[in-house]
């Protein structure tokens, strides 16, 4: 019964280790940050410095659905990432240099 328990708490303390060294990885380095973009539906950009942590800079970014598109020559932003863990985007500084946004006509009519 000891040995159990004393494997359970090791599970638990490599779990919580392998969660916040991913969360580490993701916040805080380059790749982390290339990797959670990737995850963004119909995005590219030409280059991406910075982490999500300390603030991103993004050269030749472009975004597109069916009907609405975006583009930016460079676009930066500073965020707070611990307030994406209550679904939160806090914006703390955005630089947009040269965007332009694409939008649907609307459909509804006026009298």
């Amino acid at each position: 019964m000891m040995r159990f328990r004393n494997l359970a708490i090791l599970i638990f303390i490599c779990t919580l280790g392998i969660i916040f060294s991913g969360l580490f990885w993701l916040l805080n380095t380059n790749n982390g940050a290339r990797w959670a973009l990737a995850q963004v539906p119909h995005l590219s950009a030409k280059k991406i410095s910075g982490t999500l942590m300390d603030g991103l800079k993004i050269s030749e970014l472009n975004w597109s659905s069916r009907s609405s598109r975006f583009t930016a020559q460079n676009l930066q932003w500073v965020l707070h990432p611990s307030h994406l863990l209550w679904g939160e985007l806090d914006v703390v500084d955005l630089k947009i240099i040269n965007g332009q946004l694409y939008l649907p006509k609307s459909s509804s009519k006026t009298k």
